[in-house]
């Protein structure tokens, strides 16, 4: 019997390892926590499996990006994903209850950010800003900024009486990610990979001499070796994943399986 560790994987072969991580969190983790909800308070456990849900998804686009060899969305992808696993990280860390709802009450500050934009634009009469009709007014905006506070206020009284969890103004911003990063010894991560695909996804002047350069006068695409960037995304995404799976079982004393245990073991082989 030839030895596994001792052949060559290709890269469609890499990529089925992948999928094999995605369809492990459908079959197993996520349904595991999605069961665990049912007899539990812990908001801790509702925001990782809101997280986890979406990392997932995020984690099968990467695939379809990286058999499609479209490498620029592959990046962006692969982006959004270590952030995924930054955050879970920083969460589970340490004061999980109230670090879940300071995650959670940031939806609340982004919109109230969005309409009171949305207010300077009208004053300064630029015209429907918005294709919510809700917000054609200045009126209309405040009705939904009251709204919204409302359903803070709401959310901050669940939290007290459900979770024991007393959010104080002063506690409402999240650190950025740079410090949640930190906060989680993710610095090397965040540096050396979340600041390159960073400079990608925006196109600052680092991200553009990635992907152009200037010669003979005109600016023209640098070639990018797809298989070898490709081949470097690929373990690095599995063992994020693999990672976070794991994590999240011994945190929430989930079962770890035998076929979970043996997915560890390819990871010798993607890189």
């Amino acid at each position: 019997m030839q030895d596994f560790n001792n052949i060559t994987l290709s890269t469609e072969e890499k990529l089925r390892f992948l999928k094999a991580a995605s369809e492990y969190a459908d079959n197993r983790l996520l349904i595991q926590i999605n069961n665990r909800i049912n007899e539990s308070y812990d908001l801790e456990l509702h925001t990782i499996l809101h997280i986890g849900i979406a990392m997932n998804l995020y984690f099968k686009s990467l695939i379809e990006t990286l058999e499609n060899k479209n490498i620029l969305a592959a990046y962006m992808v692969f982006r959004s994903l270590v952030e995924s696993f930054i955050n879970i990280q920083y969460i589970m860390k340490e004061e999980q209850q109230k670090r879940s709802a300071i995650f959670a009450l940031d939806d609340f500050k982004t919109q109230k950010v969005d309409l009171e934009t949305i207010k300077e634009l009208l004053k300064k009469d630029i015209g429907k800003v918005s294709l919510d009709s809700r917000l054609s007014s200045e009126e209309n905006c405040n009705k939904q900024l009251k709204k919204i506070e409302n359903e803070e206020k709401n959310v901050l009284s669940k939290l007290k009486k459900y979770y024991g969890v007393e959010i104080k103004k002063s506690d409402k911003n999240i650190p950025s990610y740079y410090d949640r990063a930190k906060n989680t010894g993710l610095i090397e991560m965040y540096n050396i990979v979340y600041r390159r695909l960073c400079r990608i996804t925006h196109l600052s002047p680092s991200g553009l001499k990635e992907l152009t350069k200037f010669e003979n006068n005109k600016y023209v695409i640098k070639a990018i070796d797809t298989e070898k960037e490709i081949d470097i995304i690929i373990p690095e995404a599995y063992r994020i994943y693999l990672l976070t799976i794991k994590d999240i079982m011994k945190k929430f004393n989930l079962n770890i399986e035998k076929d979970f245990e043996i997915m560890e073991d390819i990871i010798k082989k993607l890189e």
